[in-house]
């Protein structure tokens, strides 16, 4: 159950804001406190904003993937394999997290960065729980 609730919500959100980060990378990035870019420099606005739908792209893919992973049966003979998407899932989540919070501190500073950092921080102990238990899948 735990299991099957955490997946699902990792996915749907990171899908989310995979979409957000795809269609409206300039206004997501001024959600996260970056400043807007000069109208003058268009090729530093446009590499920037093509560089957020990138990671909105990854994130989106990423929560795909996710998602597909609900098939996957969790007996006994998938214990191994679960293990490593949950280990694969804590060190993501890991890094995703000490990057978020030093960005947060140093440049973003806002209450969207914040709430990624406990997003991410959520899903540490999520997944940690997980691949912690004793018990398959």
């Amino acid at each position: 159950m735990i299991q099957r609730t955490l997946l699902n919500a990792n996915s749907v959100i990171n899908m989310a804001l995979g979409i957000a980060f795809i269609l409206y990378a300039p206004l997501m990035l001024r959600v996260f406190g970056i400043p807007e870019i000069p109208s003058e420099d268009v090729l530093l606005y446009w590499n920037v904003a093509s560089f957020a739908r990138l990671v909105g792209a990854a994130m989106f893919g990423i929560g795909l993937l996710i998602f597909s992973l609900r098939t996957l049966s969790d007996n006994p003979d998938t214990h191994q394999t679960w293990r490593g998407i949950y280990l694969a899932q804590l060190f993501t989540y890991i890094i995703l997290a000490i990057t978020t919070i030093t960005q947060q501190v140093s440049a973003w500073q806002s209450a969207a960065g914040w709430l990624l950092g406990v997003y991410f921080l959520a899903l540490i102990i999520g997944y940690g729980y997980l691949l912690l238990r004793k018990q398959p899948g």
